[in-house]
């Protein structure tokens, strides 16, 4: 909503914010607690609800699984190795 005030020979648009349910301001750049795609479209896009980024997420399901195979490769050459040195 917004709201035009002339003071003056001045005239100041004022752009109002709407409050969220649990009153964090909607139209800061940042999807916070209580908002969402419905009730604040403007902070919280599709990727980034309640600040989470699906690419983020994505990228770090990855390196989990990548390390996770790394570290079964390792164990298994050195369990290898102790079996060919007894």
């Amino acid at each position: 909503m917004l709201l035009k005030a002339i003071y003056g020979t001045d005239t100041v648009i004022i752009k109002l914010l709407p409050k969220t349910r649990t009153g964090e301001k909607c139209g800061n750049g940042t999807c916070e607690e209580g908002e969402d795609t419905e009730n604040c479209p403007e902070d919280c896009k599709p990727s980034q609800i309640a600040g989470l980024d699906l690419v983020t997420g994505a990228i770090t399901t990855a390196m989990a699984i990548i390390g996770v195979i790394l570290i079964a490769r390792v164990y298994y050459t050195i369990r290898n190795r102790a079996k060919k040195g007894e």
